[in-house]
């Protein structure tokens, strides 16, 4: 997603009176919500399964949520 999707995405779900989930790799946009709206993110590690190779490189994966 560029930045200005992004930006669409925190727009309709800030005004959204209902509770979200957002699934993502960290990103500083959302990141700075959790401090300025108190939105809560789990962090979960993961290997990139995607990845070619035989090492998987771990990826920390984010659900914000605002409850």
């Amino acid at each position: 997603m560029s930045t200005a999707q992004h930006s669409e995405l925190i727009d309709i779900v800030l005004a959204s009176s209902g509770r979200f989930m957002i699934s993502m790799y960290h990103h500083p946009l959302y990141d700075a919500l959790v401090e300025q709206r108190g939105w809560c993110v789990e962090e979960f590690e993961l290997p990139n399964n995607a990845a070619g190779g035989t090492n998987k490189r771990r990826m920390v994966e984010c659900v914000y949520m605002n409850f």
